[in-house]
């Protein structure tokens, strides 16, 4: 079977969404599937070292511009080049058997392919790893967002998710339910494990004349996006002026992060970009990794599983699928959504009884292992994918459609219709 996964999320970039993509890369390869990546990006990074998998790099400019009428002249030239770069590959694409995306990519590119899947009549597998109608916008902006999505969701073949919860949201939106399906991500505990030596992180910080805080540490990972609200974690930070402060990552949000932290410079640095394979031993130069994530996530976000493969304690705010993944106080710690004084004071914690803060990751990084590594998943997200291709080839399986909310209702043993779009 021939794949087109077509993203923006893909390594070296760091993130959930590029480690899910490419985790489905790997495992479909693995079972002998011929995959191709055209991963569209806003710069030439090193193409990632993946057995099996052929990466073509396709450049279209930044991701986000600047505000008024330059912006809106350089977002109409970003549109026009992403469409000139699809046409491109569109040979490419009309070789494949499947074509797969997410919901995470830029909207345009996702319209894109949701017109383009049926000129040529493929089908279309999209991964969800957030709130698909939580977002900022309104008005116009809103109802146009909205009407966007609606089309992706209506004429994608089917839908995954990392976990129960947005499988839910996506049926409260009234989408046929046999469209969706739960593929529950994992991690390579051969990579990610504890142990690891933490200098070659140090040495990646020194390249860029940075310097590891003192221990002990408190670490944030993930894209500095609205998702996983970094200001959040500088907020934590400040209170804990005897601890070093480490942020790993990059994204649109970088620029007000350096500026916030400029009060506890002298304790705290943003590590910045780094490439998947540097991620375990930056994790290992953690104490306590904390996670404030926005109500906005779902799923199992990819930095929560990999932090506890590497034996650290998570702290995070509860969101999503994550009560599946952390036993409350044995392997890690949730807090109720927005609760900061309470995610400070569980911080606390565990910085005063060291003790409990190794115990915690110890349990962790075992129960990852047993439960959560790569090996387990693989059978799982290929007979997923056999089966849909041939359901597809016999015609039984159709694109998701809209039901009456009394029909989700019903599905769902009476839970009613979710929150109004925001």
């Amino acid at each position: 079977m021939r794949i087109a996964l077509v993203t923006h999320n893909f390594p070296p970039v760091v993130g959930s969404m590029s480690n899910w993509n490419q985790q489905i890369a790997e495992l479909l390869a693995s079972v002998g599937h011929d995959v191709t990546v055209y991963h569209f990006q806003n710069r030439r990074y090193p193409l990632p070292d993946i057995k099996n998998i052929r990466v073509k790099q396709i450049r279209v400019g930044k991701l986000r511009a600047q505000p008024g009428s330059r912006g809106f002249v350089y977002r109409l030239w970003r549109t026009f080049r992403i469409t000139v770069r699809f046409l491109f590959i569109l040979p490419g694409l009309a070789r494949a058997d499947l074509w797969q995306g997410s919901f995470s990519e830029e909207l345009y590119l996702k319209v894109l392919l949701s017109l383009f899947r049926f000129v040529f009549r493929k089908p279309l597998c999209l991964a969800v790893n957030s709130h698909l109608f939580v977002h900022t916008h309104t008005g116009w902006k809103a109802k146009l967002r909205d009407g966007a999505m609606d089309l992706v969701l209506m004429s994608t073949s089917v839908i995954i998710t990392s976990g129960e919860d947005l499988k839910l949201n996506i049926l409260q939106e009234g989408i046929v339910s046999k469209t969706i399906k739960v593929l529950l991500p994992a991690v390579n505990c051969s990579e990610f494990h504890p142990g690891v030596p933490t200098g070659a992180f140090i040495a990646a910080l020194k390249e860029r004349s940075l310097t590891l805080p003192a221990r002990p540490r408190l670490m944030f990972v993930g894209e500095m996006t609205e998702d996983n609200d970094p200001f959040e974690f500088l907020e934590v930070g400040q209170r804990f002026p005897k601890c070093g402060i480490v942020l790993v990552g990059d994204g649109p949000l970088k620029k007000e992060v350096r500026d916030r932290l400029a009060p506890i410079a002298d304790h705290a640095i943003i590590a910045g970009f780094i490439p998947t394979w540097l991620l375990p031993s930056a994790l290992a130069a953690a104490d306590v990794v904390v996670l404030p994530f926005a109500r906005s996530r779902g799923g199992v976000p990819f930095q929560v599983i990999q932090a506890m493969a590497c034996g650290k304690p998570v702290v995070a705010y509860e969101i999503g699928h994550l009560g599946a993944v952390i036993e409350q106080g044995a392997d890690g710690i949730l807090v109720p959504q927005g609760d900061r004084k309470r995610l400070e004071a569980e911080v606390r914690r565990l910085l005063e009884f060291p003790s409990l803060c190794e115990k915690m990751g110890e349990a962790a990084a075992r129960k990852v292992c047993k439960h959560w590594d790569l090996t387990h998943r693989r059978e799982e997200y290929a007979k997923f994918y056999r089966e849909f291709l041939d359901d597809w080839k016999k015609g039984l399986t159709s694109a998701p459609g809209r039901k009456a909310a009394e029909a989700v209702a019903t599905e769902k043993s009476g839970s009613p219709k979710g929150p109004a779009r925001r």
